[in-house]
């Protein structure tokens, strides 16, 4: 996140990513910052009061907040609902166009509506992007667990970088679908991301923390580590690949850059995802063996508390006890060692990697106020 303020402290441009380079319509951080100059040196009133609309807006927004005035109505809720069903994308399922991100709390929001009403609407741009997502390559259909946002409408070009709080969050609107409709294909999505998590992103050892996220590139190529050619795939699966390249829409020349992202072109009955379970495998194997995305190994006290909530939650509903294990691992891992002698929390973690004369460190960071504090030892 970077936000620009005035000189008294007040925001007028901020954003969550600014690539190097420009990348998928987004600038490069670097005319941002050429664009953020200019509007101060030639347009600084017009900036300084947006600056204090801004300040304005998010101090009554607390105030409001802070004493709890201005709470919805169920009126207030159904408006926001037709809003939703006004932007909503009735063609490739979601809201907002390219690059499309997941919005699970809004997924989130039109479940507990319906529950709240038993209209069938909210649940149905619900459970519709539940699926678009799910099938698309924004997921990833061999390793389990969703890639950061949709480069197109479609769900189909991720930003092939990985976050955990998105993935906690998409975890558990999966979760709540699949008890809300009983859709097996909800159940699955939830269990193979959570099941990514404690495969991939979980500390090993006495550890138990969630790592933050992995890159997108690989072999600094975007993407490098999930593509496929139709070629590889038939000397991988042999007689079976034809199946498994119809099922998941590859073909010769490819989606992306002459390559493949799997996607799931037909339905996905009980009878083809067994069929899959076994090509599926032996490719993930395969992949296992090329040079992984670059792993973000912090452990973010906030993040790791929403994925402990997923495996909790998860580890009830669906009776996983390795679910109830992973979280109860998590949660000792953040008292241990995010938790300060006064009971406040660290906001995060890193264990260093050994230097060259072989002494390791530990440490948290991040404490109150914005100061970092060293917690063990360096």
């Amino acid at each position: 996140m970077s936000v620009w303020l005035t000189p008294d402290g007040e925001p007028f441009y901020g954003g969550t990513y600014f690539p190097p380079q420009p990348r998928h319509n987004l600038p490069a951080f670097t005319q941002v910052l050429l664009g953020v100059h200019e509007a101060w040196t030639k347009r600084r009133e017009s900036v300084l009061n947006g600056a204090k609309e801004i300040t304005a807006h998010l101090r009554s927004a607390l105030a409001a907040e802070a004493t709890g005035a201005g709470l919805p109505t169920r009126e207030d809720l159904a408006e926001v609902v037709k809003a939703l069903w006004r932007s909503y994308d009735w063609r490739d399922h979601g809201w907002g166009n390219a690059p499309k991100f997941p919005q699970p709390m809004t997924i989130e929001f039109l479940l507990r509506y319906h529950t709240l009403t038993g209209e069938s609407t909210p649940l149905e741009m619900a459970t519709k992007t539940l699926r678009a997502m799910a099938r698309g390559g924004m997921y990833d259909q061999l390793g389990g667990g969703f890639h950061r946002y949709s480069v197109d409408a479609h769900w189909l070009v991720p930003h092939f970088e990985k976050m955990l709080y998105d993935n906690s969050q998409l975890a558990r609107v999966y979760l709540h679908a699949w008890q809300l409709t009983r859709d097996p294909e909800f159940r699955r999505i939830a269990e193979e991301t959570l099941d990514y998590v404690q495969r991939e992103m979980t500390a090993p050892g006495e550890g138990g923390g969630f790592y933050s996220s992995t890159d997108a590139d690989s072999e600094g190529e975007e993407g490098k580590f999930f593509i496929w050619s139709e070629a590889e795939i038939a000397a991988a699966l042999g007689a079976e690949s034809e199946f498994f390249t119809t099922f998941y829409g590859v073909t010769k020349a490819g989606n992306f850059e002459g390559h493949n992202i799997l996607f799931v072109a037909q339905e996905p009955t009980a009878e083809a995802l067994a069929r899959l379970a076994p090509l599926r495998r032996a490719l993930f194997e395969l992949r296992a063996k090329r040079v992984p995305p670059g792993l973000d190994d912090k452990i973010l006290a906030g993040w790791n508390g929403l994925m402990l909530a997923a495996f909790a939650e998860a580890a009830t509903v669906l009776g996983r006890d390795d679910y109830g294990e992973t979280a109860r691992r998590c949660g000792d891992f953040l008292l241990r060692e995010l938790r300060s002698a006064e009971g406040r929390m660290f906001r995060s973690y890193r264990r260093l990697l050994p230097s060259p004369d072989g002494r390791g460190s530990r440490f948290a960071y991040g404490g109150e106020g914005g100061q970092s504090k060293l917690n063990g030892y360096l």
